[in-house]
């Protein structure tokens, strides 16, 4: 799901009704324990390119700064001119809010600007491989800045004294025995150091723990924690892996480990309620005998860090050509992490676009392996971003279903009247649920059927002729399945990797069905949910085909 990789794809624009047992409405905590500041106050923001010049322990000191004086108002950003996103954000945020931007050089011209913040500072041995973490988490605790050796002499000089040192800790249990009752309990953040740009200034604002610990390292953190807690960035073990240990200990896992700013972008004021950017554009819809109803949708949405970095490289360009109706999950936490690309995700949308909630809703777990009330209090907290959110239909996505498993999971979900259904992945190519349905509290459980999805990775690992395989082996498949809308054969919902495929290999499946099988419509995933809804028996079952089922492409073969 999430292959830490540079690519370069597209991330744009990322909905999908029934009876059931209603769950209690829940007024969800801001995920900043500080207020929102109001933009029609007066801002300064100092901004500092990190992008040529600095060395990480200059940067980490750049970020203390940042993080520290955020608690307050946003006053500082980090930007990486000439990479992602960061200048798009800077732009869109200061044309919406008229602030002034003074440009800063160094670290010490900074530092001058906000000394009366600081108190002191972290000494910390670059070099050690732990330490820059645990400098980070006590420069939180502390409102310190942290400082290695070669900057220790400068740090003195301009009347910083030292209040801890990194290298006195061998272990977090340590420094969480010392500062327990300064530390964030609700999240942490977990980073590894050869990230030495990224993301501490919003642990560090948030007085959290941070560290890249294996798993016996973690669980003194994780006992540390309250129930549905949130890491933020990136573990140290295999994603499903580190997926189920967290699950275990009832955390939810918010990817966010490449990328910097977050303690800014959340400063924007936002009381707004979001809305779908688009009517459907196939509202008005009905089911057809002789027809087959299709619809795609881009894996990752969860990913925060994806959207920040990759999202404004391609959304312009990709949004005026496309043509295909597809579905977009998108995290539901963007309205309270970074409104301000919230806003420019949905001001963008093609006419076609149908957004969602992405991975499982607030973040990503595999839901079975949490505590039943564990459970239901993350049900709500999903339905309520989503409502923030504008959207209606949920991914949930689990290994470690069964059959009675999941149907408490979806409960979870559905009982809840804001979600209306779920779209489900789980197994290989995120299909492995094969199209089946399920109908809990009225409501529809719709499993992806087929992907598209090249098992080589990233698309710039892939060559052409590998992408057109997978492209028109798909169409092929697709144009195999029952053409029957009163079955739920006559539904498949694709996912595509937006690892390994682009918006291009959409379009090419559109363009070879419509020229080889007219019978197959292709919908938003809002569309297609409704279509079952209207025309299938509420019994669950499953297709008779699906991507695992043996077909004969020789009459695709010669296009790839």
């Amino acid at each position: 799901m999430k292959k830490f990789l540079f690519a370069f794809f597209l991330m744009l624009v990322l909905l999908f009704s029934g009876c059931g047992s209603s769950g209690k409405s829940v007024d969800l905590p801001p995920l900043t324990e500080y207020p929102k500041w109001d933009w029609s106050n007066d801002t300064t923001v100092y901004v500092v390119d990190i992008s040529t010049g600095f060395e990480s322990d200059e940067i980490l000191f750049l970020q203390a700064i940042q993080g520290i004086t955020a608690r307050e108002k946003p006053q500082v950003y980090l930007n990486f001119l000439g990479r992602l996103g960061y200048n798009v954000w800077l732009e869109e945020s200061q044309e919406k809010h008229g602030f002034e931007i003074v440009n800063v050089s160094g670290i010490w011209e900074l530092a001058d600007i906000f000394k009366d913040y600081i108190r002191g500072y972290v000494a910390y041995p670059v070099w050690e491989s732990e330490t820059m973490n645990y400098a980070a988490t006590l420069a939180g605790v502390l409102d310190a800045v942290p400082v290695t050796p070669r900057l220790r002499a400068e740090a003195h000089s301009r009347g910083f004294q030292q209040l801890d040192n990194a290298a006195n800790y061998r272990n977090i249990s340590q420094i969480i025995r010392n500062y327990g009752s300064r530390l964030n309990k609700k999240k942490f953040v977990s980073l590894n150091n050869t990230y030495d740009w990224t993301f501490r200034d919003y642990g560090i604002k948030h007085r959290c723990i941070t560290v890249y610990e294996d798993q016996a390292g973690l669980q003194p953190v994780y006992d540390f924690m309250e129930p549905n807690a949130i890491m933020f960035g990136w573990g140290r073990d295999n994603e499903v892996e580190g997926v189920r240990r967290l699950s275990e200990n009832q955390i939810i896992y918010t990817a966010t480990n490449l990328m910097i700013n977050l303690s800014f972008y959340e400063e924007e004021f936002s009381t707004e309620v979001f809305t779908q950017p688009n009517e459907l554009i196939d509202k008005d819809l009905k089911a057809e005998p002789g027809k087959h109803y299709v619809s795609f949708s881009y894996s990752d949405g969860d990913n925060v860090q994806w959207i920040v970095n990759e999202l404004p490289l391609d959304v312009t360009r990709w949004a005026a050509q496309r043509t295909v109706p597809l579905g977009w999950p998108l995290t539901p936490l963007l309205p309270e992490l970074a409104p301000i690309i919230m806003e420019y995700i949905y001001k963008t949308a093609a006419p076609g676009d149908n957004i969602f909630s992405a991975g499982c809703g607030y973040g990503y777990i595999f839901p079975s392996l949490f505590e039943r009330d564990n459970l239901i209090e993350y049900g709500e907290m999903t339905a309520e971003a989503m409502r923030r959110s504008g959207m209606e239909y949920v991914e949930v996505y689990d290994e470690f279903f069964t059959g009675q498993t999941s149907t408490e999971v979806f409960e979870a979900y559905l009982r809840n009247p804001q979600i209306k259904g779920i779209l489900y992945r789980t197994g290989d190519y995120y299909a492995g649920g094969k199209g089946f349905i399920k109908w809990v509290n009225g409501k529809p459980v719709v499993s992806y059927r087929d992907a598209l999805w090249n098992l080589q990775g990233a698309y710039q690992n892939t060559t052409e002729r590998q992408r057109n395989r997978d492209i028109y082996r798909l169409a092929y498949r697709i144009s195999q399945y029952d053409k029957d809308p009163s079955k739920i054969d006559g539904y498949t919902m694709v996912m595509v990797h937006a690892w390994s495929h682009l918006y291009e290999g959409i379009q090419k499946v559109a363009d070879w069905l419509a020229e080889n099988d007219p019978d197959v419509v292709i919908v938003t995933p809002a569309t297609l949910v409704r279509l079952i809804e209207e025309n299938v028996p509420k019994t669950d079952a499953a297709p008779v085909k699906s991507f695992t089922d043996r077909f004969d492409y020789s009459s695709v073969s010669h296009l790839y």
